[in-house]
């Protein structure tokens, strides 16, 4: 199967992985090339759960005790705004494509595409899967280190929505469409760093088939409508670095707060009305390439109180644009449209 015939970058990223899973499972010799491990690299993983909705240890109310009444670790609490993961596969990539790191605000063109699928292929030996949740005693991961030699390397980590028990696991048919979040350590590291406060920002997969929660994007292929799934606040929306608002004779303003159900007499729209405005928006410019938008998770369960207070259910109308993104997380999703438009 060629790159182009994958569908969207990130999926053929994932699609990289997967193929590099059942290579390594059946032994197939080009791995015996990737150099020994030289030891272990151990980062925490609470603030990767605390994105992902599961309760830490300074939310009693997101922790399972045990029969003594002891907190034994966290467990997802339910929101309209994140799709619950249940594996994590968590590792070191071998950065040998690029001088720079890979981030999550990276336009993914075709060739970072080709990058990224390429290091994590030859990287794989590095990654450990990682069954969620993991308690507050064994949330700090262990994986193989690469060696010295081996070059630059930064910290990857990618959720899957399936309970995943080995990495033969996901190279299984119905697996091979789980992976909704994927995120980077934005630096690049050795093993002799302190990686005990590693930051690693999430980003939702959304372009693949059946997106997690809380997504707005625009596609990759021209005439493919947006990818919107609720609930996300949507406060910004840039294309080829101009920001842009909604033309239409019917505007919708600005934040787009999309919900499933939602309160018309405060603002809030559904997800058709919401990918209808953002179609609009890119129909504006002509020829459009490089689109960003940004986005807030308010309805996350575990945001501050001061982000999930603006959309709570005392609120008699929609946040504006800069309470949102002072009291709450700004995600940014970046794409480069293709020029083809099927």
């Amino acid at each position: 199967m060629s790159k182009k015939g994958i569908g969207s970058k990130i999926g053929f990223v994932i699609f990289a992985i997967l193929i590099s899973i059942i290579f390594v499972v059946t032994g197939c010799k080009q791995w015996n090339d990737n150099p020994a491990e030289s030891g272990k690299i151990t980062i925490d993983i609470s603030s990767i759960q605390r994105q992902l909705g599961y309760g830490t240890g300074d939310s009693s109310a997101a922790m399972a005790v045990d029969s003594t009444g002891d907190q034994t670790g966290p467990f997802h609490v339910a929101s309209e705004a994140t799709t619950q993961v249940k594996t994590l596969l968590v590792g070191a990539v071998v950065v040998r494509s690029r001088d720079t790191p890979f981030n999550s605000g990276i336009a993914i063109t075709d060739t970072v595409a080709d990058e990224l699928a390429d290091d994590i292929i030859n990287s794989i030996n590095y990654f450990t899967l990682v069954p969620l949740p993991a308690s507050v005693a064994d949330s700090k991961i262990s994986f193989a280190a690469p060696p010295e030699e081996a070059g630059k390397w930064q910290v990857t980590v990618i959720g899957a929505d399936a309970e995943l028990k080995n990495l033969a696991d996901i190279a299984k048919d119905e697996n091979k469409n789980t992976t909704i979040y994927y995120g980077f350590h934005e630096q690049f590291v050795n093993t002799s760093d302190d990686l005990n406060n590693l930051q690693i920002l999430l980003k939702r997969a959304c372009l693949k088939e059946g997106p997690p929660k809380g997504c707005a994007y625009y596609h990759e292929r021209r005439n493919n409508d947006p990818v919107v799934t609720a609930a996300v606040e949507i406060t910004k929306v840039e294309i080829d670095g101009n920001s842009l608002l909604d033309p239409g004779p019917n505007a919708e303003s600005f934040p787009l707060i999309v919900r499933e159900t939602p309160n018309t007499t405060i603002g809030e729209i559904d997800v058709q009305t919401a990918v209808n405005a953002l179609q609009r928006i890119k129909d504006s410019v002509s020829n459009a390439k490089v689109t960003k938008i940004s986005v807030t998770h308010a309805k996350n369960t575990l945001e501050t109180a001061g982000c999930k207070d603006l959309v709570g259910p005392t609120s008699t109308s929609k946040p504006s644009i800069a309470d949102l993104e002072s009291n709450c997380e700004i995600q940014q999703n970046v794409l480069t449209i293709e020029s083809l438009s099927i």
